[in-house]
């Protein structure tokens, strides 16, 4: 528990998983299903799939190294402006992971800021996409320091480990 900013004890989040992934790298109908705006996960459904990606004016954005670097310091210097705490970010090639305590900070005002920040650092380093990120993106919040210890571990280590 922490003591929020009336010295009332607060039994609220320590921090924020935050994570979002990269314009047109998982599209509606997705094999690997899919989050419905609102955040009900579907299916995978191939008709559906094919529809948008004839739709999509852009290819899918996969982040170079330099441009994950780019996003990763952006990030680093928004959380430190707002006098957020960074726990782990890792940039990937299709999606970005964020671990944050952002005291009275809504996660998703803390999602908005880092995409929109992120964004603009790499159209600023060069980027042609007229967008980034996808819609929206997954916020969870974590309330214990084992939590937070494990969502750190994950973002910084265990991406690359195999799935049991």
């Amino acid at each position: 528990m922490r003591a929020d900013i009336r010295g009332i004890r607060d039994t609220g989040p320590i921090a924020y998983f935050l994570t979002w992934t990269t314009h047109g790298s998982w599209l509606p109908g997705d094999p690997r299903g899919w989050v419905k705006r609102g955040g009900d996960f579907r299916p995978a459904n191939p008709i559906l799939h094919t529809a948008v990606v004839q739709t999509m004016n852009d290819q899918p954005l996969e982040l170079s190294p330099t441009q994950r670097g780019v996003a990763h310091d952006a990030i680093d210097m928004t959380c430190r402006r707002r006098e957020w705490v960074m726990h782990a970010c890792q940039c990937r090639i299709q999606h970005v992971h964020v671990v944050v305590t952002a005291n009275l900070t809504r996660p998703e005002i803390v999602l908005q800021q880092l995409k929109a920040w992120s964004s603009r650092a790499l159209a600023a380093a060069g980027l042609s996409h007229r967008r980034c990120w996808s819609r929206g993106g997954s916020a969870r919040l974590i309330f214990d320091e084992y939590g937070l210890q494990r969502v750190v571990e994950y973002v910084v280590d265990g991406q690359d480990r195999p799935r049991s």
